[in-house]
């Protein structure tokens, strides 16, 4: 499969007039054609501000100072503010966290929808309008030429998020950024939007970079996971091993503090002690450290991330050296 998307050493710093402070560093992974890349971790660990940084839609004290982000051989970071605007929406569509406020309160879900198509295509408003009806129905909404008349507060938690997703369709994209995008959903809800997302991925044929903290969501739509801790990747494989076969603590804690179908009746969920740090650039150790069972004095040395096989890399001493066998569910 070709590439579609390759980051290269990406990191991203908070500048104050006291100090900057990276918030991601060094980040480094490829997305290829219809393939889903899942980004999982907890609040804090960096996922959200790395989809905004392969979008440039950082806030103004946050800057992407390092790295390389290639889209279609072009270095997007390179690049001026008309000449992403032209890929952001077009090429690369991201679905946002929070419908509410990523949809504009004071304009109709059809203004929104038909700019986004206008932005993008040399076409009239009313055929602008006739794609807004067809891609409505295409997420799913039974009454589109009525929605296309309401504002944002008027539809439920789901049905903004499938104009969203409807939003994002407007110029065929070949690359969706979905951020947490059943967040806030009942569960009926969230699996008609995973099935919905799961459908237009392969409709439209697209690569898919899904950013959640539900590692459930990511056993039924990744196809290779990356999972972050404290502004950095630990852990980077294909789905079928992250589950059978991980190989950093922290991606095993995740794992068994949620439950499983076959799990016993009497087994208890797992917690993680302690807290993803805030201010982890300074810390020389492993930033797993202080949560971690495996820990041992090779750990207060910060580990660089390794490629232990072809298709598997892992951030962790004890790893490399086998002092740990996971034992599954």
């Amino acid at each position: 499969m070709l590439k579609i998307l390759e980051v290269n050493n990406l990191v991203t710093t908070l500048i104050t007039e006291n100090k900057s402070e990276n918030l991601i560093e060094n980040v480094n992974f490829v997305v290829k054609e219809g393939e889903t890349i899942g980004i999982v971790g907890e609040s804090g660990s960096g996922k959200s501000i790395t989809a905004l940084s392969l979008m440039d839609l950082l806030p103004k004290n946050i800057k992407v100072t390092k790295g390389q982000v290639i889209f279609d051989n072009k270095n997007l970071l390179e690049l001026n503010d008309n000449e992403i605007r032209n890929i952001r929406g077009k090429d690369i569509s991201m679905i946002f966290q929070d419908n509410m406020s990523s949809l504009n309160p004071v304009f109709t879900i059809g203004n929104q929808i038909i700019e986004a198509i206008r932005v993008h295509s040399d076409i009239s408003k009313k055929e602008a309008k006739m794609k807004a009806l067809e891609l409505l129905k295409k997420v799913g909404l039974s009454r589109p030429e009525k929605i296309l008349k309401e504002y944002p507060y008027m539809l439920s938690g789901g049905m903004r998020q499938r104009a969203m997703i409807a939003m994002a369709l407007t110029s065929n994209p070949k690359l969706l950024i979905a951020d947490e995008p059943t967040t806030a959903l009942d569960v009926t809800i969230q699996a008609q939007i995973v099935e919905l997302i799961k459908r237009i991925k392969d409709e439209y044929k697209m690569a898919v970079i899904l950013i959640t903290h539900d590692i459930g969501l990511i056993a039924e739509m990744a196809d290779r996971v990356i999972v972050m801790y404290a502004g950095e990747i630990v852990e980077d494989t294909d789905v079928n091993t992250l589950f059978n076969n991980p190989q950093h603590p922290y991606t095993m804690a995740l794992l068994k503090s949620v439950p499983h179908i076959n799990d016993k009746l009497d087994k208890k969920l797992v917690s993680i002690p302690g807290t993803v740090p805030e201010h982890y650039e300074d810390i020389s150790s492993c930033r797993f450290m202080s949560r971690c069972e495996y820990a041992f004095d090779k750990c207060k040395i910060h580990p660089d991330i390794k490629k232990i096989n072809d298709d598997h890399a892992v951030r962790c001493y004890a790893s490399w050296e086998g002092k740990f066998d996971y034992e599954g569910k």
